[in-house]
């Protein structure tokens, strides 16, 4: 019983670390917030008044990344575990989406996730998730997309097609075919 406690403890503190780690890669890359709106999304998020949208914009302007292209497993996936989620996880149901976005999408939260944070202190839009891709238009998919999953993990351990190992593989096929510009500001989360 006592080799249990430590190893789930231990597995608890890796999943810490892990999220502590994405959060040292990421921060050097989110520009300073002056001001957070009443739901803690950084000003010009979905509930911020119209001159703080205008402020963050122009702050954002600067320092903005224009394409996000995301990794990762349920703290990130914004709709990705698609038909085969409904029978495995609630994610497509009440009360998951509730808060954001008014609806059950698919993500493991009732209001936002963790790339929805990222992107507005970006300064830009969540990028479209991979499953949604083909309903995306050109001006969209041109800004990113969303591979994490939920229920993804890092090795690949032949139960679960869609590892980190996956999400790169299939970020690597999108950007052989597509044409890309020289100069763009990414952010890899």
């Amino acid at each position: 019983m006592e080799h249990r406690r430590r190893r789930s403890s231990s597995v608890a503190a890796a999943g810490t670390l892990l999220c502590l780690g994405m959060l040292l890669v990421v921060g050097p890359l989110l520009p300073a917030v002056e001001a957070s709106t009443e739901d803690g999304c950084p000003a010009g998020g979905e509930r911020a008044s119209k001159e703080q949208g205008r402020r963050s914009r122009r702050h954002h302007q600067k320092h903005a990344a224009e394409e996000l292209w995301v990794f990762g497993d349920s703290y990130a996936d914004t709709g990705n575990l698609g038909n085969l989620g409904r029978e495995l996880t609630h994610a497509w149901y009440d009360p998951y989406g509730k808060t954001f976005p008014r609806r059950p999408a698919g993500r493991f939260s009732d209001g936002r996730v963790l790339t929805d944070f990222v992107a507005s202190a970006l300064g830009m839009r969540t990028p479209v998730a991979y499953k949604a891709r083909r309903r995306a238009s050109r001006e969209t998919l041109a800004r990113g997309m969303n591979f994490a999953v939920g229920g993804a993990g890092v090795l690949d351990t032949g139960n679960f097609q869609r590892n980190i190992s996956a999400q790169i593989d299939l970020f690597q096929a999108m950007h052989r075919t597509q044409q890309r510009g020289c100069g763009k500001r990414t952010a890899l989360v």
